[in-house]
């Protein structure tokens, strides 16, 4: 501002000195005063213009300090609203490292609750399984003694009589074979078959309830339930090797009988007959195979199991003679 008032005094100066230079020059060169004067007010038009623009220029200068001044009172607010905003995040974030702490420790506390509660669930639910496992205990103890009746009374009321009754069939045919007898003997022997298979079914039975006995008594006496159950098993295959067995004597002594009573018998009866033999083979395999089943099942029980064997192959050899003697003879 003081620059263009000094400005403006020296251009005033210098149109003074102008002016009186021009004054002097007029009365030394009064021809030229005319174009002089004319210059003159040229040169004070354009110094008024001059003057002017620099008026505009002082007054812009002063609505850009004002300008500035806003700004820079802006600026102050604005770093004094910045500050207060740091302030503030400073305190949001002590609270929320405070906030951080407590949770840590919340979380710390929480998992040490949720761990001793999943200890103590623990615990509950091994005392229920206790619990479940002693009942349960009691419930099969208490079943197993239902079995155990229910065994004994399959034993003694079913599987027993049918055993005597197969055994007392064997008796009857083998003395009618040794009375001459043969077609009664036949009728005996398949009789005592069917005993004996109605005796192996019962066996089964008894097979079954054993086992569910070993299955549900303690491991302290378990082992006996299950040489019990193993024992039955062997029962059931000898039982079906006597009714193999037996079965075939039918086929056999059917045979003698028939030959006896044939005084010449054709090639009709042998083919019978053939058809017969090939039967009873069958049969005395399927026996020997079940009395093998019977050792693996109860090696303690093989004097029984060889008793049965060597009956078998006894009529095995009778087997051989009537193929001999009856079906294969000219």
């Amino acid at each position: 501002m003081q620059k263009a008032w000094v400005w403006t005094l020296v251009v005033l100066l210098m149109a003074a000195l102008f002016a009186g230079g021009l004054v002097i020059g007029l009365g030394v060169n009064e021809p030229d005063v005319s174009a002089l004067r004319a210059e003159t007010e040229e040169q004070q038009d354009e110094l008024t213009s001059m003057q002017s623009r620099l008026s505009q220029q002082d007054s812009q200068l002063s609505t850009l300090r004002t300008q500035l001044g806003d700004v820079s009172a802006e600026r102050s607010g604005l770093a004094a609203s910045l500050d207060a905003s740091r302030s503030t995040v400073r305190d949001l974030e002590q609270n929320a490292n405070r906030l951080s702490i407590d949770l840590g420790n919340a979380q710390t506390q929480l998992a040490r609750a949720e761990s001793s509660l999943e200890s103590t669930e623990d615990r509950n639910r091994n005392l229920q399984l206790e619990l479940l496992a002693i009942g349960q205990s009691q419930r099969d103890i208490g079943l197993a003694f239902e079995l155990l009746s229910e065994l004994e009374e399959v034993t003694i009321s079913k599987f027993g009589p049918n055993l005597g009754d197969a055994q007392l069939l064997v008796e009857e045919g083998t003395l009618a074979a040794n009375n001459g007898n043969l077609s009664e003997a036949a009728v005996f022997f398949r009789e005592s078959s069917k005993a004996y298979d109605l005796a192996r079914s019962y066996s089964e039975e008894v097979t079954v309830k054993s086992r569910e006995i070993a299955e549900l008594v303690p491991d302290d006496v378990n082992q006996t339930f299950v040489t019990s159950h193993r024992q039955s098993r062997s029962t059931t295959f000898a039982m079906e090797a006597q009714a193999r067995t037996y079965e075939a004597a039918d086929h056999l002594f059917t045979i003698i009988g028939e030959w006896e009573d044939t005084e010449s018998p054709t090639s009709a009866d042998k083919a019978r007959w053939r058809e017969l033999a090939n039967k009873a083979e069958d049969q005395l395999e399927l026996a020997m195979v079940a009395l093998d089943e019977a050792d693996t099942w109860s090696p303690g029980l093989w004097r029984r199991t060889e008793a049965y064997r060597l009956n078998t192959r006894d009529w095995r050899d009778l087997l051989r003679g009537v193929r001999f003697n009856i079906i294969d003879r000219p």
